[in-house]
C-alpha cells in the first residue's frame, strides 16, 4: 500500500455520502417508500459512502460485511436529509447549508439536479465554502471523464438489453430512469416473500415451503440479472475510485500544509501548470501574446478547422501558452446549415479543468520517471513517493549541468511537438484493463507515436441555471493533449459511437486527420514564434523567468473569474530563485550585458537558493503549485482570515446578485466590495468588483495604515495590468 493511503487517515474529511433523495419517488409515481422498507431498498439511493478511517469502498469488496455496511449509511442518509430538508417547512424550497455539530461539520453540497453530497468535516478542518467549492470542482471532473455523471448514466439503458427493460415499463412511462422502478418493485416482492416465509408456521406443509422459497430464489435471480443490466453498481465503483484519487490527492496537501479546504486554495483559480518548468510553484502570472500575435493565431487555428471540415471528426482546438489559455474554438453548424465559429456554451473554466485533468497524468508520468530511478523508462507498479525526495537531488544536479542555452531552446521550441502519451491502466482513476486503455488510445503510425485520446462527455449550450440545465445537450467526444515548446493545445475530436478505434478503416481516419491537424498546429506555432523573435514583444527567455511584479512584505492574489485567470506574488525569501536580485547596485550601476544578443549569464546559485530550488521541484513533481506553497508559509489565523473575509464578499455578491435580479437598474458601485483587516501578524486585504477579485497579506511593519495599504494595491494593479 503506498503511503499516500496510510496518510488518509490525516485528511480533515470523515465521511463523504452521496445520495439521490427522491429517487424512490422519481420511480414509483411519487411515491414514497414503506416503512416496511429493508436496508437494500433505502440503500439504492446511495452511490457513495466514505466511512472513516478509510477511502470509498468499492461494493466489490464489502460482500462479507455489506449488511453493517448497508446499515452505517442508511443511518446517516436518514440524519442527512432530515438535517437537509428542515428549512422547506418554514420556507419552500429552502434547504441547509452546514451544520454545525460537536467535533465535525456536515457541509451539503447539491451536486446534478437533485444529486446531493454531504462531508462530514472534523471540526476545524476547513472552510464551508472552500469544501463546497472542492466537491464541485472533484464531481465536474467525473461527469466529463465517466460518462456525463450519475443522473445522466441513469437516464441511459444499455441498447443490448433495452428490450428486456422496455418492456417492462411500458405500464409505467413516468421513470425517468429506465429499469429503477421494475427494480424497486423486485425488491418489494421480495421483502413480502420474507415476511411471508417468517410468518409461516412450523407446521405448514413442506410444499408451501419450498413454493415460497423457489419464488424468492426466482425473483432473486431476476433482481441478479437486473442489476447486471442497470449501470447502478459501475457507478458505485466509478465514483469510488474517483473520490479516492481525490482524497489521496486531499491528503497529500493537508500533509504538507498546503492550505487543503481553505479558502485561499480552493476558492480561487487553479493555477496553469507551466508545462513542467516548475515555474507555476514559485508564483503566477499570466503570460499572454501580444495583441497583434494573438489574433493571427487564431485566424491560423480557425484555418485548420475549416479545412478539415470535409470529414466530420474535429470538433474544436484551444490554445494555451505557457499554461494559459489563449483562445478555443469549436466548429459547428447553425440553425441555417452556416458554419461557425462558436464556444457551444463551453466556458473557459470547463476548457482549463480539461487541460489541469490531462496535465495531471503528465505529472504522474513524471513522478513514476523520478520514483523508479533515472534511466528507466518502463513504468509498471503503482507510485511510492517515498522515492521522489532521494530521486529529486539527482535530478537537481543534473539540470545544473544541463541548462541549454536560450538559441537552443528557442531551437528545441520550434523542433516539433508530441501527443501526451496514455498512461498506465493503474495510474486512471477508475483502474481500468488492458483493453480499456486501449480503447482511450490512437497509435499515429507514420509518427511513430501513440496518443492519449480519453472519452468526454460535454455539456453544450447549457449553463448552471435550472432553466438552462433544462436546454443542456450532451455531446460525445475525445481530447487529447499537444505540446509543441511553450503552446500546448487541446484537440476536441467527435465520437458520437460511429468512431471504432479497433478496426483499421477507424484508426487511419484518426491518424490521417491528427497528422494533418499537426502539421497545421506546428506551422502556426513556428510562425508565431519567429514573429514573437522578431517583435519588440518580450523574448521567451524573459517570459520563462516571469519577473516578480510584487512588492517587499506583500502576498498579492489577483482573480480574474470570467476570464479563469489568476495572477499571484508572494515576497518570500524561502522561494526566490533570482540570487543576483538580492545584490545591491550603486546609483549609476547597470546590469552587465554580454555582446551580441544572448542574455546576461547566469550566476552560480548559492546553497540556500539551490535548497529552494529542490524544494519548488519537489512541490511541483507532487502535482501542488504557488497556492499551497503560499498557504504553507502563513500563520493559521491568516488562512482563518482570508476564509472569513472571502466568505463575506461571496457572502454579499449572493444577495446583490439576487438584489438586482428583481430590480430594474443597478449602479455600478453596488457592485463593488472593499474589505480590510489589521492582525497583529499583518493587514488582510480583499475587494471584488465584477469578475474581478483581489486579495494581499500586507506586513505591518512596513504598512502601517489603511492609507499605506490602498496605495500598494494600486501600485501593484498598475504594475499587474501593464505587464
Amino acid at each position: 500500500m503506498s503511503k499516500i493511503h496510510e496518510s488518509q487517515t490525516s485528511s480533515p474529511i470523515e465521511r463523504i455520502l452521496i445520495c439521490h433523495p427522491s429517487l424512490p419517488e422519481k420511480c414509483l409515481n411519487g411515491k414514497s417508500l414503506s416503512e416496511n422498507a429493508e436496508i437494500e431498498e433505502i440503500a439504492e439511493q446511495i452511490f457513495l459512502y466514505v466511512s472513516p478511517p478509510g477511502a470509498a469502498e468499492d461494493p466489490k469488496n464489502k460482500n462479507s460485511n455489506n449488511n453493517g455496511w448497508n446499515r452505517q449509511a442508511v443511518q446517516f442518509l436518514g440524519l442527512c436529509v432530515g438535517l437537509y430538508t428542515l428549512p422547506s417547512s418554514l420556507k419552500k424550497d429552502e434547504t441547509t447549508k452546514s451544520v454545525y455539530l460537536g467535533k465535525s461539520t456536515l457541509i451539503f453540497v447539491p451536486l446534478e439536479g437533485e444529486l446531493l453530497a454531504v462531508i462530514q468535516m472534523r471540526r476545524g478542518g476547513g472552510n464551508p465554502l472552500a469544501v463546497r467549492q472542492s466537491i464541485e470542482k472533484c464531481h465536474s471532473l467525473f461527469e466529463m471523464f465517466h460518462g456525463g455523471g450519475v443522473l445522466h448514466r441513469l437516464k441511459q439503458q444499455k441498447r443490448c438489453h433495452d428490450d428486456d427493460i422496455s418492456n417492462n415499463n411500458n405500464n409505467n412511462n413516468k421513470c425517468i430512469y429506465p429499469g429503477l422502478d421494475q427494480l424497486y418493485s423486485l425488491r418489494k416482492d421480495i421483502r413480502k416473500l420474507k415476511t411471508k416465509q417468517s410468518r409461516l408456521s412450523t407446521d405448514a406443509a413442506d410444499d408451501e415451503h419450498e413454493r415460497l422459497q423457489h419464488e424468492s430464489d426466482q425473483l432473486g435471480c431476476e433482481l441478479e440479472h437486473l442489476q447486471q443490466q442497470l449501470p447502478n453498481e459501475s457507478i458505485r465503483q466509478d465514483l469510488a475510485s474517483h473520490y479516492n484519487e481525490y482524497l489521496d490527492n486531499l491528503s497529500l496537501v493537508t500533509s504538507r500544509q498546503g492550505g487543503g479546504l481553505r479558502c485561499l486554495v480552493d476558492c480561487v483559480v487553479p493555477v496553469p501548470i507551466a508545462q513542467d518548468s516548475g515555474l507555476h510553484t514559485l508564483q503566477s502570472s499570466p503570460s499572454r501574446l501580444s495583441n497583434e500575435l494573438v489574433p493571427k493565431l487564431t485566424t491560423d487555428l480557425q484555418h485548420i478547422l475549416v479545412h478539415e471540415a470535409h470529414q466530420p471528426l474535429l470538433f474544436g482546438i484551444s490554445t494555451f501558452y505557457l499554461g494559459n489559455l489563449i483562445q478555443y474554438d469549436f466548429f459547428g453548424n447553425g440553425s441555417a446549415g452556416e458554419s461557425h465559429f462558436s464556444t457551444c456554451g463551453i466556458t473557459a473554466e470547463t476548457v482549463t479543468t480539461i487541460m489541469g485533468y490531462m496535465a495531471s497524468y503528465r505529472i504522474k508520468l513524471l513522478q513514476q520517471k523520478i520514483a523508479h530511478g533515472p534511466g528507466n523508462k518502463s513504468v509498471t507498479s503503482p507510485l511510492r513517493l517515498g522515492n521522489i525526495a532521494s530521486s529529486l537531488a539527482y535530478k537537481d544536479q543534473a539540470a545544473q549541468h544541463e541548462q541549454p542555452s536560450i538559441a537552443a531552446q528557442q531551437s528545441m521550441s520550434l523542433s516539433g511537438g508530441s501527443f501526451l502519451v496514455p498512461p498506465p491502466s493503474f495510474m486512471m482513476s477508475g483502474g481500468g484493463t488492458e483493453d480499456e486503455a486501449n480503447q482511450s488510445s490512437i497509435a499515429i503510425e507514420s509518427e511513430q507515436q501513440i496518443a492519449w485520446a480519453p472519452r468526454l462527455n460535454l455539456f453544450i449550450n447549457g449553463g448552471k441555471s435550472k432553466a438552462a440545465e433544462q436546454q443542456q445537450t450532451s455531446k460525445n467526444a475525445r481530447v487529447l493533449c499537444y505540446t509543441i515548446g511553450d503552446f500546448s493545445f487541446l484537440i476536441f475530436l467527435h465520437d458520437e459511437g460511429d468512431l471504432d478505434l479497433q478496426s483499421d478503416a477507424g484508426r487511419d481516419m484518426v491518424s490521417n486527420v491528427l497528422v494533418s491537424v499537426r502539421n497545421k498546429m506546428d506551422a502556426a506555432v513556428m510562425t508565431t514564434s519567429q514573429a514573437m523573435i522578431s517583435s519588440s514583444s518580450p523574448s521567451p527567455y524573459k517570459d520563462r523567468q516571469k519577473p516578480n511584479l510584487g512588492e517587499p512584505g506583500v502576498d498579492f492574489i489577483l482573480i480574474d473569474r470570467k476570464q479563469h485567470e489568476l495572477t499571484l506574488f508572494t515576497d518570500r525569501k524561502a522561494v526566490s530563485s533570482s540570487p543576483s536580485s538580492k545584490k545591491p547596485q550603486g546609483n549609476g550601476a547597470s546590469p552587465r550585458k554580454r555582446f551580441g544578443f544572448m542574455p546576461p549569464k547566469i550566476a552560480v546559485p548559492s546553497q540556500g537558493d539551490k535548497k529552494a530550488i529542490s524544494q519548488s521541484l519537489e512541490w511541483a513533481v507532487l502535482g501542488l503549485d504557488c497556492r499551497h506553497r503560499l498557504a504553507s508559509h502563513l500563520h493559521l489565523d491568516v488562512l482563518l482570515a482570508f476564509d472569513d473575509m472571502m466568505n463575506d464578499i461571496a457572502t454579499k455578491f449572493s444577495r446583490k446578485n439576487d438584489d438586482d435580479s428583481s430590480a430594474a437598474a443597478t449602479s455600478s458601485s453596488s457592485k463593488y466590495v472593499e474589505l480590510c483587516t489589521c492582525m497583529a501578524l499583518g493587514w488582510v486585504y480583499g475587494c471584488a468588483n465584477g469578475d474581478t477579485e483581489l486579495y494581499a497579506f500586507f506586513d505591518n511593519s512596513t504598512y502601517v495604515t489603511v492609507s499605506d495599504v490602498q496605495n500598494a494595491v494600486k501600485r501593484m494593479h498598475n504594475k499587474v495590468s501593464q505587464n
